[in-house]
């Protein structure tokens, strides 16, 4: 709501969300290598200024904490893509349903939610479609900066595939994991789209 209004400062806000996708999950992946190291990443010297840690917290090498930044890198990483689906869906909506709602009387929460909403419903599902198979088909973030690791706790789907087919040399394994993960995906994906399907 606050990219699609045209008032000052738009543009810039548009770039801030925008520039993490062009960067590249493998880019901020690598870079976060760094940031996140205990005593001489970003990620510490930050929240030690906050007053949240003392700043030599370990975030590779503990699986909650790991899986928390990698959670939080990936949501910054692909919510410029959402954002321009979104904005895109929202400025298709024509201006005259806006102005029908205001001279009906419609509050600004009232519009969004009546009109906006239900008018970029599929928008919203392919997104959540994306960002669902982007979920079950994470891999380079995981194996840039834990490698599944510690342990198991970061291990993804495709990372135990991976781990399968090319370091344990279970090329059959891998290949009957690989297409159960495909049949299971599909399915998932054909739930989405009937429960995000548009009503009448």
């Amino acid at each position: 709501v606050l990219i699609r209004a045209r008032r000052r400062g738009s543009t810039s806000l548009r770039t801030v969300f925008f520039l993490p996708y062009v960067v590249g999950l493998t880019t901020l992946s690598f870079m976060l290598v760094l940031e996140a190291q205990p005593n001489s990443g970003a990620v510490n010297m930050v929240l030690r200024w906050l007053g949240i840690t003392d700043g030599s917290t370990a975030w590779l090498v503990n699986g909650p904490l790991a899986t928390l930044l990698i959670c939080v890198l990936v949501v910054w990483a692909v919510s410029g893509l959402t954002m321009v689906l979104v904005m895109s869906a929202m400025q298709g909506i024509p201006d005259e349903v806006y102005e029908s709602a205001q001279l009906e009387g419609a509050s600004w929460w009232q519009t969004e939610r009546l009109i906006t909403m239900p008018m970029i419903r599929s928008t919203l599902a392919l997104s959540a479609i994306i960002s669902v198979i982007g979920s079950l088909l994470a891999f380079n973030q995981f194996y840039i900066l834990t490698q599944g690791g510690p342990g198991t706790e970061t291990t993804t789907i495709v990372n135990a595939i991976y781990n399968r087919g090319f370091v344990n040399l279970q090329l059959g394994a891998a290949t009957a994991e690989s297409i159960a993960l495909v049949v299971v995906i599909a399915a998932v994906t054909v739930f989405q789209f009937w429960a995000l399907r548009e009503k009448d």
